[in-house]
């Protein structure tokens, strides 16, 4: 069995890894990243995202599509992160074709920072199966299955 020294990337690493441009961008630091296997993400939950104000004004809960977005990309580092390439830019795009049960067990709402975990399970051709896990502060909020194929940019 081969260790590998896990990987933490800030924000201007996961840029060069992800085809989304702010504010596009639902992670905001890897860490614990075991390239092609599994990591974890850091993401604050910012007031002041104008989101907020239409979701749902006067009780602002973040919206699900948004967690499992963050989600797939973390899912993405994890799968195209090259530890020994000069930079950390793929030419390769992710494309998300299944959610499979992913449960919403509990509101995210404006000020909390979560966390995002993702391990994959099972790899087959240009498609991957992950399944993915979001907490604060150790509770679960969601998670659940997600299947997605990489291709050429």
């Amino acid at each position: 069995m081969h260790f590998q020294e896990p990987v933490r990337l800030d924000q201007k690493a996961i840029r060069t890894i992800l085809p989304h441009q702010p504010p596009c961008i639902h992670i905001d630091e890897v860490f614990d990243l075991i390239p092609g296997q599994s990591a974890k993400a850091l993401k604050y939950i910012d007031p002041k995202d104008p989101i907020f104000s239409c979701h749902f004004p006067g009780r602002p809960i973040y919206p699900g599509i948004f967690l499992i977005e963050a989600a797939g990309q973390l899912a993405f580092v994890t799968i195209c992160y090259q530890p020994n390439s000069e930079g950390s830019t793929t030419n390769k795009v992710g494309y998300l074709g299944t959610v499979r049960n992913f449960t919403f067990r509990n509101a995210v709402t404006p000020g909390v920072t979560l966390t995002v975990a993702v391990d994959v399970i099972k790899r087959f051709g240009s498609a991957t199966k992950v399944s993915a896990r979001i907490l604060c502060e150790e509770k679960t909020m969601a998670g659940g299955e997600l299947y997605f194929t990489l291709a050429e940019r």
